[in-house]
């Protein structure tokens, strides 16, 4: 019975270890903070995140639909229909300049030390559900 117990200690034993250790690492909120707050420096992460607010903004902004739109209500008002047929030419690269224009300007808040810091404050608060007790 001696034998089995120590050979049960010693199976147990590093499990125990890396069980502790684990526990450690995920509970500590400033090593967690130390981990994880270097990423919003990482150019790959911030490419990332901007690439996905981005498309985010344009599932709720449709810019070529706003385009068409405004034009179909210039034609109703009077404007000539070779001047609306070129206008409507426009949509496509208004749409495509406009989200370039905005996917350059996230880009640039993400890569600001004021993004940093409202990621580190992100990881750290008990709302957000990262925070570690």
């Amino acid at each position: 019975m001696a034998v089995l117990l120590i050979v049960l200690g010693c199976v147990l034993a590093p499990l125990a270890g890396v069980a502790v250790w684990a526990r450690n690492q995920v509970t500590d909120t400033d090593r967690y903070v130390r981990t994880v707050a270097p990423l919003a420096s990482d150019p790959a992460i911030q490419a990332a995140i901007a690439d996905q607010i981005t498309t985010q903004v344009f599932t709720y902004l449709d810019v070529q639909g706003l385009t068409n739109q405004a034009v179909h209500a210039l034609a109703d008002q009077g404007l000539r229909p070779q001047v609306a047929d070129r206008l409507r030419g426009f949509a496509g690269p208004l749409a495509s300049g406009i989200q370039s224009f905005v996917r350059t300007e996230v880009g640039k808040i993400v890569a600001s030390d004021a993004f940093a810091d409202a990621w580190v404050q992100a990881i750290r608060s008990p709302t957000t559900g990262w925070s570690r007790p």
